[in-house]
């Protein structure tokens, strides 16, 4: 309820105040609460053609089309005729990765210094199993803010997708010393 109340309030913001950045940000940073993922990309859409270097823009159209796309791919969908169709995982050549991709990298150019940009191309990479792109990714990430825990714990599984058992177990153990408490239990199932 709240949400459609400043979702509506918002909106008359917007209306009276077309250019202020925060009012479509923060309203399409609503829509996605709701669900409504297509309102929250026609708001951030045409945030970004208004204001094409506002890198936060970018970076929240990346994470809203990945979440739509995670969702998609993630659970079963209905036909015409009801009947469930299981949905396949992760589809490489889904055009939706592309376009995540290209928001990150904008994002990149645009604030080089942004820790969460590199980490979330990182988690991408690592999701097209691209190991070698996402550790680099996860390694600039760290050189940004050395204190990132899920950086280590995600460079952590990616050395281990990638073979390189040692670095994978020193980044976990890593990341444990930062909160991440997790990565103990999968340094104690490599380690049975």
């Amino acid at each position: 309820k709240d949400e459609f109340a400043s979702i509506d309030k918002l909106g008359s913001e917007i209306t009276a105040n077309p250019k202020v950045i925060k009012y479509r940000l923060a309203r399409a940073i609503d829509y996605y609460l709701v669900k409504d993922q297509a309102n929250a990309l026609n708001d951030l859409n045409q945030l970004l053609t208004d204001n094409p270097r506002y890198y936060l823009g970018y970076f929240a159209r990346a994470v809203i089309r990945w979440k739509q796309l995670d969702f998609d791919e993630n659970n079963d969908i209905k036909d015409e005729n009801g009947k469930v169709e299981s949905v396949t995982k992760i589809d490489i050549k889904n055009p939706s990765y592309d376009l995540i991709r290209d928001d990150l990298d904008r994002v990149i150019g645009l604030a080089p210094d942004f820790a969460y940009a590199y980490y979330n191309r990182g988690l991408l990479m690592c999701a097209l199993k691209d190991y070698q792109s996402a550790i680099a990714d996860f390694s600039q990430a760290l050189q940004i803010d050395s204190n990132m825990g899920e950086a280590y714990f995600n460079r952590g599984l990616a050395n281990l997708f990638d073979g390189n058992t040692n670095k994978g177990i020193n980044d976990l153990s890593k990341s444990g010393e930062l909160g991440v408490i997790e990565a103990y239990n999968v340094i104690k199932r490599l380690s049975r």
